[in-house]
């Protein structure tokens, strides 16, 4: 049986909670860490690894001006309670707005996801809009994007598709 012990707990000598026998903790102990909860059920429950993976791919490409802004409700007015509309990104990144949608699989976006989107896109203006996931495992990013890029032609706004290399999930060494 394996015990985890938070690293409150931690102390020349631990306590055993099976057997309440007292060990010293070796000097030169291996380590291995349990996720907190809250991160595992983030990234389980809540699609957050995109979100996380998103702002990773991003930051890097900045000229060094980031903002951004987590999960936005949008309300028509401060007393409206209903939101008519959500944002899974808003940054400005070196001056330029940027909105978008993240999920983790291109398969999580159904037409009329998109088609809500893109309204959303005409009524905001941003500079650039993103779909972002973490798979595309039936190739349709590339068709969303297009998608996109034609409701919002008129507007001059700029569309990107962003999913990880090939070998983003293989182990590294």
């Amino acid at each position: 049986t394996t015990f985890w012990y938070s690293i409150e707990e931690l102390k020349n000598e631990v306590k055993c909670k099976g057997c309440r026998t007292a060990n010293q903790v070796p000097i030169e102990a291996s380590w291995t860490y349990k996720l907190n909860e809250l991160f595992k059920n983030a990234i389980e429950f809540h699609g957050v690894l995109s979100s996380i993976w998103t702002l990773g791919e991003i930051l890097p490409k900045t000229g060094g001006s980031f903002i951004y802004s987590a999960g936005l409700e949008l309300h028509k007015s401060y007393e409206s309670k209903k939101p008519y509309g959500e944002l899974d990104l808003a940054c400005i990144i070196d001056g330029k707005f940027i909105i978008g949608e993240i999920k983790s699989s291109s398969d999580d976006l159904r037409e009329r996801d998109l088609r809500a989107f893109a309204e959303l896109c005409k009524e905001i203006k941003p500079q650039k809009v993103m779909i972002c996931v973490l798979k595309d495992s039936s190739n349709c990013l590339r068709t969303h994007v297009e998608f996109l890029e034609k409701e919002l032609k008129a507007l001059n706004i700029e569309v990107e598709g962003l999913k990880p290399n090939s070998y983003f999930f293989e182990p590294a060494y």
